[in-house]
């Protein structure tokens, strides 16, 4: 097979679910940026004070927004949607399943991690099989 490359198929499906995808992690990757304190606070971790890690929030934080708004415009710009299905199944699914990984480590979170954890696994499935569900592999003329 003579391959020139992968596009995404139109689909308004795919448009909700990237559109969906991008404002939760843009919302939350901002939401710890700018207010990491109020981010950690609704599970009642207290970072008050702490410089290292409101660093390592902000961090993290700049990083779900930036990915997040790469969602978004995939959403809208077509030409960005295959590359914004898989940022948006990458960062869910692998958010999940390093909060998997450290519940078998360190133990058990408080129940709004655990909340987190799934829909960030349902939210990573439902992205990866909308990949594979509205991708459109272009051949090369042979």
């Amino acid at each position: 097979m003579n391959f020139k490359g992968i596009i995404m198929k139109n689909s308004k499906a795919l448009v909700l679910i990237l559109f969906v995808a991008g404002v939760m992690l843009s919302f939350f990757g901002g939401f710890a940026a700018f207010f990491p304190e109020a981010y950690t606070g609704r599970h009642d971790i207290s970072i008050l004070g702490n410089v290292n890690l409101y660093n390592e929030f902000r961090g993290t934080g700049g990083l779900m927004l930036a990915s997040g708004l790469l969602i978004l415009l995939g959403a809208f710009i077509k030409e960005l949607a295959y590359t914004a299905t898989i940022v948006a199944a990458v960062n869910f699914l692998l958010f999940a399943l390093a909060r998997v990984f450290s519940i078998f480590v360190d133990g058990v979170p408080v129940d709004g991690i655990i909340r987190a954890t799934a829909v960030e696994m349902l939210v990573g499935l439902i992205c990866t099989w909308a990949f594979f569900k509205y991708r459109n592999v272009i051949k090369a003329k042979e």
